[in-house]
């Protein structure tokens, strides 16, 4: 359980990071005239028009691309999530089933310590009465 939450969350972490390097890579530079009235020691009011660095989002195109891409990022970590999950529980059922196939191997082992010889040779006898020409067991009806 531990190794599949490690691994959902190294998933999620990855798209969280790798969206924000996108939303950041979406950015530009750009001067914007800023202009201010600044007073002078003699008392004259004068304006002043400097340019300001500043930062903006791209626009046009590259938007819905960023957002294709980032609605596939997130596509493909809940894709990546369940599959983490899902082989898990074929992992737990096939555990499961290997359990109960040792539990009645044993069980079996178990009773034939116990079955007389006369027992055993009439199990033997039955099952070999179930194989077809190709020595594979008839199907269950």
């Amino acid at each position: 359980m531990r190794e599949r939450a490690i691994a959902t969350i190294g998933v999620w972490t990855a798209v969280v990071l790798s969206i924000v390097a996108l939303l950041n890579s979406l950015t530009v530079q750009v001067f914007v005239p800023v202009t201010y009235d600044m007073v002078s020691i003699d008392g004259t009011v004068r304006t002043v028009t400097n340019l300001m660095q500043q930062q903006e989002f791209v626009g046009g195109d590259w938007q819905f691309i960023a957002a294709g891409l980032i609605f596939g990022l997130i596509i493909g970590a809940a894709f990546s999530t369940r599959a983490i999950w899902r082989n898990a529980i074929e992992q737990r059922t096939a555990r499961q089933d290997a359990k109960i196939k040792r539990e009645e191997q044993a069980r079996a082992a178990y009773a034939l310590d116990d079955a007389a010889d006369g027992e055993i040779a009439a199990l033997e006898a039955e099952r070999y009465a179930r194989l077809n020409d190709d020595g594979e067991m008839y199907a269950r009806r």
